[in-house]
């Protein structure tokens, strides 16, 4: 049996035959086509300034492939994920040595020591509570973030193997060292 017929097997045609069409683009002397804003769609049938707003992003998958479900406890590795990536950025890691050392702060006493503005460090914050990190009470009008230690646990957790490691890989070249013959003045 030779099935001919659409859908019914792969389509052996020359990829130029299966390429869609494509349109000449603007005629010449005919002013360029209007770029969307970033953040925006550009529409067809609609008015050039009209703007549709972008679609929400969809959760990142977890390695399984499986997208998390909202207020859902998270698997560890989503949790270390979090925590690895805020501690990535030396900004997040300054406000956690802050925390450390001078204990709980409203956002503004954090902000003092930054060069940005203070929506831009609520963004860190927001960030690194995600991550379980800091944690944050209002006492009044002020938001008052404290850390939280726990989560650096599991980094240590993982680190341990790699400090072990380099910890046999020095004292390896400390014996080598030592067998090797002094060089005397030259």
């Amino acid at each position: 049996m030779n099935p001919t017929g659409p859908g019914s097997g792969p389509d052996l045609a020359p990829a130029a035959a299966r390429a869609p069409a494509q349109s000449p683009g603007p005629a010449p002397g005919a002013p360029p086509a209007a770029v969307p804003a970033p953040g925006t769609r550009a529409t067809t049938g609609t008015a050039p300034d009209a703007r549709v707003p972008p679609a929400p992003a969809a959760p990142r998958a977890a390695t399984t492939g499986v997208a998390p479900v909202p207020g859902a406890p998270q698997a560890p590795a989503d949790v270390g994920d979090r925590v690895f990536a805020a501690l990535a950025n030396v900004t997040r890691r300054e406000v956690l040595r802050l925390l450390r050392e001078e204990g709980p702060q409203p956002v503004q006493a954090l902000a003092d020591h930054f060069a940005m503005r203070r929506p831009s460090l609520s963004e860190h914050l927001k960030v690194l509570r995600e991550a379980g990190l800091v944690s944050e009470r209002r006492s009044g009008r002020q938001r008052i973030y404290r850390l939280e230690a726990a989560p650096l646990a599991e980094v240590q957790d993982w680190l341990h193997p790699y400090e072990r490691f380099w910890r046999g890989r020095m004292k390896d070249l400390g014996a080598l060292l030592d067998r090797m013959p002094d060089d005397g003045p030259a």
